[in-house]
């Protein structure tokens, strides 16, 4: 009996370990502000949960994924795959940009492991 009760407590603290470590990874959005290609890195702007607007600098590395995320055209796009990703740099970067940052912790540091550019500067 108590070898089992040992036993689900440790099954416990693991799945609560793991439940903590998935929900740590963050995703965040906004415009860029500035873009730094030599340093890999880019400041851009969100929205906080109370509205405010939280500025935020981004340190991007070699294993990050960046992508220029655009609408197929009518007749190109079907509904599984409407939209073309095309892969880019940080140099590729504009201020003006609407950005989806995906981040997970890595050490504890956020290591940014995505960027999409959903809306291009001047697009709109």
């Amino acid at each position: 009996m108590r070898h089992s009760l040992r036993c689900l407590i440790i099954v416990v603290v693991v799945l609560g370990l793991t439940a903590a470590a998935v929900t740590a990874q963050e995703r965040r959005s906004g415009t860029i502000e500035s873009v730094d290609a030599q340093a890999r890195s880019f400041v851009f702007t969100e929205l906080a949960e109370d509205g405010r607007r939280r500025t935020l600098r981004v340190q991007t590395g070699g294993d990050t994924r960046i992508t220029l995320s655009e609408r197929l055209p009518e007749g190109q796009a079907t509904a599984d795959r409407p939209f073309k990703d095309t892969p880019i740099s940080v140099a590729d970067l504009r201020p003006g940009d609407f950005v989806v940052v995906e981040m997970a912790p890595d050490g504890g540091q956020p290591r940014v492991r995505s960027v999409t550019v959903t809306l291009r500067e001047g697009a709109r």
